[in-house]
């Protein structure tokens, strides 16, 4: 097993954002975390990478997690190859072989913070997996992207789960849900 999620709680103030929340991700299998926007599913994503303290429960990872926030996490003033270089080394790896492997060659030398929507979610996901994680949390990685980048990013995703990374992914698109092998629904407060 890489990821255990058991009885997690988390409360904003007196608001119960989720409660009693138990599964499992194993390595190499996808898991969809499906809902409506509102209903948690970033929080869940924060609270599973160690950003936020559950309220009750515990998380179990079995090494390191790999996270693509929503908001991409990416350094705008850096140049995408400077991103990759310093996600790699932050962990005590090399972003050998990044660029290639995610179609990013061409914008190695433009700054984060002038990509596009579709290229910034490219390079979150690169370099949330720049150290070779266990645990793979993608907050909505999908969303925005035209057809075929949407593709593509499956494709990376796919190729992420059949290296052995356990991959949990946000989204409020059946259509992506669909796409993992499990499912979880989370459904907004009332």
């Amino acid at each position: 097993m890489s990821l255990t999620v058991d009885g997690i709680a988390f409360r904003y103030g007196e608001r119960a954002v989720f409660s009693g929340l138990s599964f499992k991700v194993d390595a190499g299998a996808m898991c969809g975390l499906w809902g409506a926007n509102g209903s948690g599913k970033s929080t869940l994503l924060r609270v599973i990478a160690g950003l936020l303290r559950p309220s009750a429960g515990r998380v179990i990872v079995d090494g390191a997690i790999g996270y693509a926030p929503q908001e991409w996490g990416l350094y705008e003033e850096l140049t995408v190859e400077d991103n990759l270089q310093f996600f790699s080394r932050a962990q005590g790896t090399s972003a050998d072989g990044l660029l290639q492997r995610f179609g990013l060659e061409s914008r190695a030398g433009q700054r984060s913070g002038e990509l596009s929507h579709g290229w910034k979610q490219k390079l979150s996901l690169a370099c949330a997996v720049a150290h070779r994680p266990r645990v793979l949390l993608l907050d909505e990685i999908t969303s925005g992207l035209d057809a075929n980048s949407r593709d593509r990013m499956w494709t990376l995703i796919r190729e992420e789960a059949a290296s052995g990374a356990a991959v949990l992914i946000s989204t409020h698109s059946d259509e992506d849900a669909a796409r993992c092998g499990k499912m979880l629904r989370l459904e907004s407060p009332e």
